[in-house]
């Protein structure tokens, strides 16, 4: 099983993990680090190494971050040469799930899902409405049902 950490500046990592739990129940090996504004890097790093060592169970970590370029993203690729771990930036829910659900995968492949759990999170609703709608129309006859 891959172990889990998800970091973010100021609540969103706790918030992120806290959620998932609410939705799935109980989850083994994952880790929410928070960033506060009056932490630096070097506490974060640490926060993050603790975390690491706590969650891998063997088969490494994944690093769950919230923005690309950021503190949190940055400093856990850094570890990425000096521990077993994939660093994916930009989570959300639906990736944190899908990393849930598919953590017995390998490393790797977790590292691909996740990517795509992402992506399959953001959605324009109203587009999606509007498709929806325009094909039950499409689909009805022109007098109604008969």
């Amino acid at each position: 099983m891959v172990g889990i950490v998800v970091i973010g500046h100021g609540g969103l990592a706790l918030a992120l993990v806290e959620t998932a739990i609410q939705i799935v129940g109980e989850i083994e090996a994952i880790k929410g680090i928070d960033f506060l504004p009056h932490e630096g890097k070097e506490k974060l790093l640490g926060k993050i190494i603790e975390a690491i060592k706590e969650v891998d169970k063997g088969q490494g970590a994944i690093l769950l971050t919230d923005l690309f370029g950021g503190c949190c993203c940055n400093v856990s690729a850094s570890l990425s040469t000096r521990y077993p771990v994939k660093v994916i930036s930009g989570v959300n829910l639906s990736m944190l799930l899908e990393v849930i659900f598919h953590r017995e995968s390998p490393l790797e492949e977790l590292e691909s899902l996740a990517v795509k759990g992402g992506m399959r999170g953001i959605v324009d609703v109203c587009k999606g409405l509007d498709r929806l709608s325009k094909k039950r129309r499409e689909s009805e006859p022109p007098f109604g049902p008969h």
